[in-house]
């Protein structure tokens, strides 16, 4: 049974919990790859379950507890390749962030129509839990946040999509997640009383299984 759930911020003390949310799209067919270990001990960026790709923009780099980069700001670019026509995309990752976060510019979904290569900003966004873990810099705050695209206006066969989205000098990612659906339906949704909050990723819902 589908329903509503409030996410909020909890502190406590962990070390390497998965924060993302296992997502239900409702739609007939639906895709997903999840990453939940991006050090440098996962030299592929292997995915635990799934067919989709995750690679690093320079700077960044695998360290020991994930992606990181100390020179400059860098990135990620996740590619998601179905059978079937794409209309809903969730994308999440788990990071700790270097200041603001959603990071300025991103991110971004990039399609292919007819009509060339478009560029695309998310319909929505939300922030999940967030935890205190133990790293080599100490007690550090990972928070997950979730973005979601409607693709269902668009004519085409949409059959993959890329999420590049840029991250801060600094910022540490530990895990990402991609769910496409055949169908649209919100499941990320924000909650009205809470809008005026979003900058600061609180107050916000998701539709997930339970």
């Amino acid at each position: 049974m589908k329903y509503l759930i409030a996410l909020a911020s909890v502190l406590g003390l962990s070390h390497g919990a998965v924060l993302l949310d296992t997502i239900d799209l409702s739609s007939s067919e639906q895709s997903t790859t999840v990453w939940t270990d991006l050090t440098s001990s996962n030299t592929g960026l292997a995915a635990d379950s799934g067919s989709g790709s995750l690679s690093v923009v320079s700077p960044g780099f695998q360290a020991s507890s994930g992606l990181y980069s100390f020179m400059a700001d860098y990135g990620t670019s996740v590619t998601q390749t179905t059978s079937f026509d794409i209309q809903s995309v969730v994308f999440q990752i788990e990071l700790s962030p270097n200041g603001e976060f959603p990071y300025s510019g991103g991110p971004l979904l990039t399609l292919t129509t007819t009509s060339g290569t478009l560029q695309l900003a998310a319909t929505a966004f939300a922030a999940g839990a967030t935890e205190w873990r133990t790293t080599g810099m100490g007690e550090t705050a990972y928070s997950s946040y979730a973005w979601q695209w409607d693709l269902s206006a668009y004519g085409d066969t949409i059959t993959s999509v890329t999420v590049d989205t840029p991250l801060a000098v600094h910022s540490s990612v530990t895990g990402a997640r991609i769910d496409v659906g055949d169908s649209f339906q919100a499941v990320v949704v924000p909650e009205p009383s809470a809008l005026l909050l979003s900058l600061a990723g609180a107050g916000f819902l998701f539709r997930r299984r339970r």
